[in-house]
Formats: structure tokens, C-alpha cells, sequence
């Protein structure tokens, strides 16, 4: 007996437990007991098979993680070889908790995932979504060079028309620099034909510099670069495990995001400011963590966010002021009642009274999506 498809689909959308439909590129969710639950429901019917294997391999993950018996990399060369290969939308490639990971099996992960990639996506006609993971800033020089090498062979050789999702890290600035390279090769597609027809972009820098070095003011000009040839982008994401420096630089052609996720960065508050007001009409989420601004102040971010009136989903980490800036005035963080949200770092009480606005403008906005409420206290 045939299953009618409405069923069909409302049981694999169940088991899969979807990502936040709010901010759907925030988190990473290798849905390992959902797979296993699928693959159980696949035997049972040979018509609810055929109509569950295409969400079932929609989503790839081959990250290389500890204690296990066989590569990952394994299932992906066989998926890609095989007819289910048609189905493959998202993959995931790189490594989770790396302090567990031995030496040699991040060695022999980063080589093998050289080899194989750029066959294997060859090999999945209809991939949209593509994440390169890793701790970068942890591995050995020479496995960030072959991971480095890699992500930019994968993204100049791979057949990616299809692609709206990228995210990758990498360990440097500068080696964001490398994909922009003005003569590509014959063989080479240009980084500007896979940029422009990305909805969602994350570009990490996993490496721990001095955030005051030259070098990396000088080289977040390449992440800027990037930024600026994904001109149709919704979500944004940028991060680094050191400071990198946008102070300079403004995205003025990201006008349709939805999403931003900032972390790691020092820029001023006009920055901040106009990325969000130039999207003012579409913007869903906005997180930031780790932010510290040179110039101009946090409630004036703050209370521009609160006229967002679709802004349905807000996360405010750590964030204060530069050392360095304007406003190093305001950068020691003071001593301050139980009741200071400790999301904002800052001598200026008013960051904490908007902050606070903030989070009932949003509890408010979602009330009236008929959403459930996000916590406000600190």
C-alpha cells in the first residue's frame, strides 16, 4: 500500500526536528538520532522508502569527530557514487570537538578530504548548501595549510551553480585574500559567479592574532570584498577567534537581510547602525557577541534596532567598547546591580536601560507574529 504523500511528508518533518524557522542558518544540528529514526521508518514501507530518501539525504554530514570506527568521508564518496546522489542538497565537511580528535586522525581526515571533495561534489548536481567546520586556530601549521587549500581548490573547481549556502573558515584574513584572485586560471571559476547567486554567506576566521597588528586591519579588507560581491545575500554571518577590524568599512549593498550574526569584530556604532537601518523592512535576527564599537554608543544601536518591527529574534553576548576608541571611556566594566543585563560591558547606564527596551520590543513584535516570548531578564 502506498502511503499518501501529505502523511509521508508529515512524518519525516516530525522526525527530522527542523532548524528555527526564525534564524534557519543559526546552529549546527548534525540531526544523528533523527538519520537513525528515518532510516528505521524507510524499512518498514518500500513506497514510504521512495518517498523518504530524498529528505533523508538531503543533508550530508561527513565531519570528522572522536571515536570513530570508520571515516565519514566513507558514506559520502558512497552517496556520491550512488543514485541517491540526486538528492543531496547540504553538506557539511570539517571537524567537531577537536580537543578529543588524535593527531593522526586529523591528518589523515584533512588528506583523504582533499583528495575526495572536489570528486564528490562533482558527483551531487543539485548541492545548495555547503559548510567547511573546523578549529583552525587548534590544528598544526601544515593541516591549516592543507585545510586552507582545500576550501579554496573546492570553491575555484567545483561545480557550484546551484550553491545559496556557503559557510567556511579559515585560518587567517589574508586567506580570504586568496580567492580573489584577478587571473584565475582556464580551469578556474571566478569566486564572483558563486558569490553572487549565494542567500546566505559565513565567512570565520579560526586563527588567534594580536587584533592590533596591521596585518589585520589591513587584510579585513578581503573579508569585505567577499561581503560585497554576494550582493543578494539574506543572512550574514561573520566571526573570528581574534578581533578583526570593520571599522572602515560599510556594506552598503546589503540591503535585503534578514539575518546577521556578528562575532568577534570592533567597529563603530554608525557601522552597526547602517547595516541594520538599510535593511530595516526585512531584518528577522541580528546576534552579537563579542562586539566592541570605537565610536558612538551602544543605545543608539540599541534603540535603532528598536524600530525594527520584524525583528523577531535578538542574542546580545558580551559586547562593549574598544579600549582604544572614542569612547575608551567606557570600555571598564564597573560594578553594577544584579539587575544590569550582563550583555552589554559598559560604564554608560543608558546601554543597559535601551538594551532592556530592546528585549520588550521584540517580546512585543513577536506577540503580534503570535510567537512565543523571549526570556528579558539579564
Amino acid at each position: 500500500m502506498r502511503l499518501p504523500q501529505e502523511i509521508c511528508d508529515a512524518i519525516v518533518l516530525c522526525v527530522e526536528n527542523e532548524a528555527n524557522c526564525i534564524s534557519p542558518y543559526k546552529g549546527f544540528n548534525p540531526r544523528r538520532n533523527a538519520v537513525q529514526y528515518l532510516t528505521s521508518l524507510r524499512l518498514v514501507n518500500r513506497g514510504f522508502c521512495a518517498i523518504a530518501s530524498p529528505l533523508l539525504f538531503r543533508h550530508i554530514v561527513a565531519i570528522c569527530v572522536p571515536f570513530q570506527k570508520e571515516s565519514p568521508l566513507v558514506r559520502l564518496i558512497e552517496i556520491s557514487k550512488s543514485p541517491y546522489a540526486v538528492y543531496v542538497q547540504r553538506l557539511d565537511v570539517g571537524f567537531r570537538f577537536f580537543d578529543n580528535l588524535s593527531a593522526e586522525s586529523v591528518s589523515l581526515y584533512q588528506e583523504d578530504l582533499a583528495g575526495i571533495l572536489p570528486g564528490c561534489l562533482a558527483r551531487l548536481p543539485n548541492i545548495k548548501a555547503l559548510g567547511f567546520h573546523d578549529a583552525s586556530f587548534s590544528l598544526p601549521w601544515e593541516n591549516e595549510t592543507t585545510a586552507t587549500k582545500t576550501v579554496i581548490a573546492a570553491l575555484r573547481y567545483g561545480l557550484l551553480s546551484n550553491l545559496t549556502e556557503l559557510e567556511f573558515t579559515l585560518p587567517l584574513a589574508p586567506d580570504f585574500g586568496k580567492l580573489l584572485d584577478n587571473k584565475p586560471g582556464t580551469l578556474q571559476i571566478p569566486i564572483e559567479h558563486t558569490l553572487r547567486g549565494l542567500r546566505h554567506l559565513g565567512l570565520h576566521i579560526g586563527g588567534k592574532l594580536s587584533p592590533y597588528t596591521h596585518s589585520d586591519r589591513t587584510h579585513a579588507f578581503y573579508i569585505f570584498q567577499l561581503v560585497e560581491l554576494a550582493v543578494d545575500i539574506t543572512s550574514l554571518a561573520i566571526s573570528s577567534e581574534s578581533l578583526i577590524v570593520l571599522t572602515n568599512f560599510e556594506f552598503t549593498r546589503l540591503l535585503r537581510l534578514k539575518h546577521v550574526d556578528l562575532e568577534g569584530v570592533e567597529t563603530s556604532a554608525d557601522a552597526l547602525t547602517s547595516l541594520i537601518t538599510q535593511s530595516k523592512e526585512s531584518i528577522r535576527s541580528i546576534r552579537f557577541h563579542k562586539i566592541t564599537i570605537n565610536s558612538g554608543l551602544w543605545e543608539s544601536i540599541f534603540r535603532q534596532m528598536s524600530r525594527l518591527s520584524h525583528l523577531f529574534d535578538v542574542d546580545i553576548g558580551p559586547c562593549g567598547y574598544s579600549s582604544t576608541g572614542a569612547t575608551q571611556r567606557l570600555a571598564t566594566q564597573p560594578q553594577h546591580p544584579p539587575t544590569w543585563p550582563q550583555a552589554i560591558l559598559s560604564q554608560n547606564v543608558n546601554d543597559g536601560s535601551a538594551l532592556r527596551n530592546l528585549l520588550l520590543q521584540v517580546n512585543t513584535n513577536r506577540i503580534a507574529a503570535g510567537l512565543p516570548t523571549m526570556p528579558e531578564g539579564p
